[in-house]
């Protein structure tokens, strides 16, 4: 069985960014009850419900845009500054231009909202930024501060 990408309207009110499912095969997702639902050949399943299904763990991702900054100029960053809600450690990626992702593991040390400074290896520049968040556990961002770095070198200096 292959797996298919789906957007949907679940959590969209028009206010809330549309919500994608991957790795799972429904061919209609929906609403009933105010519950989120996703539907296939097998049957229909509830989602948002805890952090496993069949006891094997959701992967939950979250991809900010590609953004260069509106700056020309190449960049870094020294540190990313997270408020997340969760209970478990996830892991926040980084892509800089064409290079692979580069993962730095966050620690969760307490329950709830909490701020983490990630710092972010020097070496790491360029123009375009990517940058997600993922977890085998459910997480709520609340906020992302990002401070780059302009190189004065301008662009292409630096490499």
């Amino acid at each position: 069985m292959e797996a298919i990408a789906v957007q949907s309207a679940i959590g969209n009110s028009g206010e809330k960014p549309v919500t994608k499912f991957t790795d799972f095969t429904f061919n209609s997702l929906g609403m009933i009850n105010n519950f989120p639902v996703g539907v296939n050949s097998t049957g229909l399943f509830l989602l948002n419900i805890g952090d496993k299904d069949n006891n094997i763990s959701f992967k939950s991702t979250f991809v900010l845009a590609t953004t260069d900054f509106n700056l020309n100029e190449f960049k870094r960053l020294r540190y990313i500054y997270i408020g997340v809600n969760t209970n478990d450690s996830f892991i926040i990626s980084i892509a800089v231009d064409d290079s692979d992702w580069i993962d730095y593991l966050c620690e969760i040390t307490k329950e709830g909202l909490q701020k983490i400074r990630i710092p972010i290896s020097r070496k790491t520049q360029g123009r375009y930024w990517k940058i997600k968040v993922t977890s085998d556990y459910w997480f709520r961002i609340d906020y992302i501060e990002i401070l780059p770095i302009v190189r004065s070198t301008g662009i292409g200096g630096g490499h």
